[in-house]
C-alpha cells in the first residue's frame, strides 16, 4: 500500500499533476484492472489445481496441471503477482516481481533435483517431457509419459 503513494509523487513531479491523472488513471480504470483480475484469477486457478493432486499423492504427480507443467502453483503464485503489479504498479513491486521470479525458478530448479534423486529415471522423462512454467498448446508429448 505504501508504494503507491510513492509512486505516484515520483511520477507526478515527473511527468505533472495532469498528465499523470490523464494517463496513469486512465489506464489503471480502463486498461490495467480488469487484464490484472484476470491474471490474477488465473494464477489463483492454478495455484487451486496444482495443490490438489500433490496433497493427495506420495509419488510423482502427472494429472490435471501437472501434465501441461512441471510447477503450476509456482506459475500460479507469478501470475497472481504479476496481475497485481499489472493492476497496481507501484515502484517497489516493479523492483520485487523480478526478484520474485528469480527465486520461484531457483526454488523450483532446485526441488527438481530432489525429485530427480527421489525418483530417478521416471521423474528425467517426465521432465523432458513436460515444460517447467509455460505450457505447450500441443498435448501429444504429455500423454506418452502418463500412459
Amino acid at each position: 500500500m505504501f508504494g503507491f503513494p510513492l509512486t505516484i509523487y515520483f511520477i507526478s513531479s515527473y511527468f505533472g499533476q495532469v498528465l499523470f491523472q490523464s494517463t496513469f488513471l486512465d489506464y489503471m480504470t480502463s486498461v490495467g484492472m480488469p487484464i490484472g483480475y484476470i491474471i490474477t484469477g488465473a494464477g489463483l486457478l492454478f495455484v487451486i489445481a496444482g495443490w490438489r493432486p500433490i496433497y493427495r499423492s506420495d509419488g510423482i504427480v502427472i494429472k490435471g496441471p501437472y501434465r501441461l507443467l512441471r510447477h503450476p502453483q509456482y506459475l500460479g503464485f507469478l501470475l497472481i503477482t504479476g496481475g497485481w503489479l499489472i493492476h497496481w504498479p507501484t515502484i517497489p513491486t516493479m523492483i520485487m516481481w523480478p526478484i520474485l521470479v528469480f527465486v520461484y525458478y531457483n526454488l523450483a530448479k532446485k526441488e527438481e533435483k530432489e525429485m530427480e534423486k527421489r525418483f530417478g529415471e521416471k521423474y528425467k522423462e517426465y521432465k523432458q517431457s513436460v515444460p517447467m512454467f509455460i505450457p505447450k498448446l500441443r498435448l501429444s508429448r504429455v500423454s506418452s509419459v502418463t500412459s
